[in-house]
């Protein structure tokens, strides 16, 4: 899903679950209308794979499938901005605040190189750091004291600017008492000699007095400012006391300052701080985010490893997801999530069953035999003509929903519709018909399951709840050769997923007929008023249309049980 952030909104066309042709042609075809009349970020989604039928359908007129996205419900991962700013293992403060200042952020997030998230590192505790000008130091005669800085020579070196003399240990992390000393020698010299020099660093400018003693007492560092003069000596008798020596043309204050942000980051993160999951989701945790009092907040996987930062901004950034519906009206029907996010249009052709909206919403559900019809009109009524692949795929969408016209739910549109399709995409209509029922058998090439849930919608009337799956063979003999693995996984669906009744339409196409496997509690399926074949398996005679003619028959059945 897109995000808000200085980025457009996106509109995801997307058809039913368990799409068929019809649902996802349209959507793919939808969405090329909507870029042609002007509407840009349209993205065609479906919301499972495509049966043989459509895929021999798309891979004919090499067309794209349209996007797989089975939950649209928005989560973290989805409002992230697409910009991560973060800090590493190892930088120092002062990287830090050229980072906040650039990227204008409260906290950042620091990790390591493997991406384990380590803390939060806050711009406030920085900003107190470098404002502090007189805690933490004190007067000593023509001596500053400040204590306490931890770091290592070279990250002293980087925060400085500095050229690096002479080394020893340069990488290892310890804490040094930092003395800039000023006046007299004398005073600088004594109070030297009451500390251990090894943990001492010295900050002074062109002092070669100065410089010679800190090195003959053995400090830790002596930083130069200034630029300062360095006798030719003095790098010689450093190596000898194991003294490291920095030359910056910064000043000595200056330098006092900047060094107290050349410590690691990870020594100053806030480590209790927290955490999102990148799979949470927005629902379960906007009130969380917006009632705290921070702003930036880490998102890491299930194992631990950061993926970026959420912020409470981003909280409005679902906003900016919205949804055309195609093929269905139903929530039920619809992808994951959908009752999560806007839906601003849908464009169907079955009964009714819309979903509550906050605002007004554009509908376009009429009598065609298929949603494919509909888009077509789209392009026809606007003066638009598809492109070629496009044309093909939603002439063989039609054929397939309409069973070349020979539904019940089929109009003259379908037929107009058909007519105008086959001058575009230079196919003839009856070969392509031809061709797409003589894909490969929808039984013989799924198990059991699959064939059950490849074209599943459910149905709700009062108190009974109900599934209803379809799949078109070129005879019944592979449905009988599967009966009882069929019935088995039929049985099982309605018992897990405690539907009153969960049925299988299987139509013969070449003879005009179908049957069908019901699973049901007894009673429902006692009043069923189809011809019985054996247990389980009914009889419906010249029924082609799951929608047009099964749906208000059973509707019919149900009602006095529904109360």
């Amino acid at each position: 899903m897109k995000k808000l952030n200085n980025k457009p909104s996106s509109i995801i066309i997307i058809g039913h679950k368990n799409p068929d042709t019809d649902s996802m042609v349209s959507a793919v075809a939808y969405t090329e209308y909507k870029q042609l009349i002007g509407i840009d970020n349209v993205i065609a989604a479906c919301t499972g794979f495509p049966n043989a039928r459509t895929d021999y359908l798309f891979k004919k007129f090499d067309v794209k499938l349209p996007e797989l996205i089975t939950d649209i419900t928005p989560m973290i991962k989805d409002v992230m901005g697409r910009e991560q700013h973060n800090l590493k293992v190892g930088q120092i403060l002062l990287e830090a605040m050229d980072m906040f200042y650039k990227n204008q952020k409260s906290r950042l997030p620091v990790i390591d190189d493997k991406y384990n998230f380590i803390g939060m590192i806050s711009l406030f505790d920085l900003s107190s750091r470098l404002l502090v000008s007189s805690t933490g130091l004190e007067s000593i005669g023509s001596v500053i004291v400040r204590r306490k800085v931890k770091t290592t020579i070279n990250l002293a070196a980087k925060t400085l600017n500095a050229e690096t003399l002479s080394l020893y240990n340069e990488n290892e992390l310890e804490e040094l008492n930092v003395y800039v000393a000023a006046l007299s020698l004398g005073s600088f010299r004594n109070h030297i000699l009451k500390h251990s020099p090894d943990d001492i660093a010295v900050v002074v400018g062109d002092r070669d007095d100065i410089h010679f003693m800190a090195v003959e007492l053995g400090v830790r560092l002596l930083i130069i400012t200034g630029n300062a003069h360095i006798n030719e000596g003095l790098l010689s008798l450093a190596k000898e006391k194991n003294t490291s020596i920095l030359q910056t043309e910064l000043d000595s204050v200056t330098a006092v300052r900047q060094l107290k942000f050349s410590m690691p980051v990870e020594y100053m993160v806030q480590k209790n701080c927290t955490t999102y999951n990148y799979k949470d989701k927005i629902t379960d945790v906007r009130h969380s985010i917006l009632t705290s009092n921070e702003d930036t907040f880490p998102v890491l996987n299930s194992k631990g490893k950061f993926k970026g930062t959420v912020s409470k901004n981003n909280m409005d950034d679902v906003k900016n997801t919205k949804l055309i519906l195609v093929d269905h009206n139903n929530m039920k029907q619809a992808v994951d999530g959908a009752d999560e996010v806007p839906i601003i249009e849908i464009l169907d052709h079955h009964h009714l069953d819309y979903p509550t909206t906050t605002l007004p919403i554009t509908v376009y559900n009429d009598i065609v035999g298929s949603t494919c019809t509909l888009v077509t009109e789209k392009f026809r009524n606007s003066g638009i003509t598809p492109k070629t692949e496009i044309a093909g795929i939603l002439m063989g969408a039609i054929i397939d929903d309409t069973l070349f016209l020979k539904s019940p739910t089929t109009t003259e549109r379908d037929s107009i519709a058909i007519k105008w399709l086959e001058e575009i995409c230079k196919v003839k209509a009856e070969e392509l018909a031809s061709e797409i029922f003589n894909v490969g058998s929808v039984i013989a090439n799924n198990t059991p399951e699959k064939v059950l849930l490849i074209d599943k919608k459910n149905y709700t009337l009062g108190k009974i709840t109900f599934s209803i799956a379809q799949v078109e063979e070129a005879n019944f003999s592979n449905f009988e050769a599967k009966f009882s693995e069929l019935k088995d996984a039929a049985i099982k669906i309605q018992e897990n997923e405690k539907l009153d009744m969960f049925g299988l339409i299987v139509t013969n196409l070449p003879k005009g007929t179908s049957w069908m496997l019901a699973a049901a509690r007894r009673p429902l399926l006692e009043i069923l008023k189809y011809e019985k074949l054996k247990d389980n398996l009914y009889d419906l005679p010249n029924i082609l249309s799951r929608k047009k003619q099964v749906i208000p028959q059973l509707m019919k059945f149900f009602q006095p049980y529904s109360q």
